[in-house]
């Protein structure tokens, strides 16, 4: 009977101390005074809660789009591998050592609210990027300009028709599409498929080229954007809920042109 009690008497210290959920995913008054510290950690000092609030839950948004958009998750395992690359390879000990210091002995809480956001958000953007379904638009559009090239259509002809230069610096970083395409074209030749990279599609002509730069031509279909699909996505499908009247009020009143505040969940 203690047991239970003492684990009804946790519970109810946890839920009174929640101030925010995004879907399932809670957001205590805890979690509030450690995005306040490690914002201390990087020079901002006397971070006020309402600032603090939105920068979690934009965090979670991410983290809540990458599970029920993409069905994917970052598994423990990953966060602790990633914590050992943080540790080798920071620029920033000081701040580091900071941060850790703010989360103390509570590893989990610094693997899932430090570690991971740096983990889910370069995860996100490839979903996006990667995503058929959502760039079936483009895809279609890109696959009917092949075609129309492939029965004597010119590409000069196609509306979203452009030129541009790719320089050949040694210190530009490596480009796939040099790489893969540019340095197997003859001057003057198309390549025969379609290219696709993280923002478009695609289809490319080498003009012509001198010791510092290649000159290409060529067709291309802009992937849709991110921010307007992403925060599309949280609108429809991701409940926000802030439960502390003061925060809510505060942000409602001080950030009326955050994009999600007209989403908020207000409960009566």
């Amino acid at each position: 009977m203690i047991l239970i009690f003492l684990f009804f008497l946790a519970l109810n210290q946890e839920n009174s101390s929640l101030i925010a959920q995004i879907n399932n995913q809670k957001i205590t008054q805890k979690d509030l005074d450690y995005q306040i510290k490690v914002d201390s950690c990087y020079g901002l000092k006397n971070q006020a809660q309402e600032p603090a609030l939105i920068e979690i839950i934009n965090k979670f948004f991410e983290e809540q789009v990458l599970n029920s958009a993409f069905e994917n998750k970052i598994s423990d395992k990953e966060l602790e591998k990633k914590a050992e690359w943080v540790d080798k390879n920071t620029k920033a000990p000081e701040i580091l050592e900071c941060v850790k210091k703010v989360f103390g002995e509570d590893r989990k809480k610094y693997l899932d609210f430090y570690i991971k956001p740096t983990l889910v958000n370069p995860r996100l953007h490839l979903e996006f990027s990667l995503s058929p379904r959502i760039h079936q638009r483009e895809i279609e559009e890109i696959k009917a300009i092949k075609k129309d090239l492939d029965t004597g259509k010119k590409l000069e002809d196609f509306s979203n028709y452009q030129k541009w230069e790719i320089p050949k610096d040694t210190d530009f970083p490596t480009d796939p599409l040099v790489d893969k395409v540019i340095k197997n074209l003859k001057l003057g030749q198309v390549w025969l498929n379609i290219i696709k990279d993280d923002f478009s599609y695609k289809i490319v002509r080498l003009l012509e080229e001198d010791k510092e730069k290649y000159y290409l031509d060529g067709v291309i279909v802009q992937k849709m954007a991110f921010d307007p699909w992403f925060q599309d996505y949280v609108k429809r499908n991701i409940k926000i809920e802030i439960l502390d009247q003061e925060l809510l009020t505060g942000i409602k009143t001080n950030h009326p042109n955050l994009w999600w505040v007209s989403s908020l969940y207000v409960c009566l």
